[in-house]
């Protein structure tokens, strides 16, 4: 129904050539799975502001600190999504956060460093990335390194903090060092259950 990408198409480098391509599959992903409700993501430490548009082109609508309601059969969830907190936090992500309001919320956050802000707000699925469940990972997937400043204890799967759910998927790439050890990666598919 709804197709959710939480950042980093990409890894930083000089030249913006390889653009197109990552469009491309992206293109490819969105086509293939052709959700019902739309896709949407935000962007993560290594995308660039010259992608979004490009991205945007092949039908990911990006939430940069913004809020959309999604409807369907007369229900309606709020999609709330921020920019990247680890190196580009502003008060405006905190301000979207502040909209999840009484209807049920999800928020696309890169990573999972705005828990604490997110679950004040009334939000009720935090959905991040960032951390690739710590690529390398020793022995019974403990990350050699996560990069998160907050929230360290939330770098891979499931979790559940003041009433809100969460989840950090571990994506399919790799940063700096093209392996991953014990942090297999990940397309996760989450479904959504009303009380009736």
């Amino acid at each position: 129904d709804l197709l959710v990408f939480t950042g980093d198409y990409t890894t930083k480098k000089i030249n913006h050539d390889d653009d197109w391509q990552i469009c491309e599959i992206i293109r490819k992903i969105i086509s293939a799975i052709n959700p019902s409700v739309g896709s949407f993501g935000v962007l993560g430490n290594h995308d660039h502001w010259e992608l979004a548009e490009k991205l945007e082109k092949v039908g990911l609508r990006l939430l940069i600190n913004e809020v959309v309601d999604l409807h369907r059969d007369g229900e309606s969830i709020r999609l709330i999504g921020t920019d990247d907190p680890h190196y580009f936090y502003s008060e405006k992500a905190a301000e979207a956060l502040k909209m999840a309001g009484p209807k049920f919320s999800i928020s696309l956050v890169h990573s999972p460093e705005l828990f604490d802000l997110a679950s004040k707000s009334g939000v009720n699925l935090y959905l991040s990335g960032h951390t690739h469940g710590g690529q390398i990972c020793l022995p019974f997937g403990i990350p050699v390194i996560t990069h998160l400043n907050a929230g360290k204890r939330f770098f891979r799967g499931k979790w559940y903090v003041n009433g809100m759910h969460g989840y950090t998927s571990t994506g399919v790439g790799t940063v700096a060092l093209p392996v991953r050890f014990n942090s297999p990666g990940e397309i996760t598919v989450h479904f959504l259950r009303g009380n009736y």
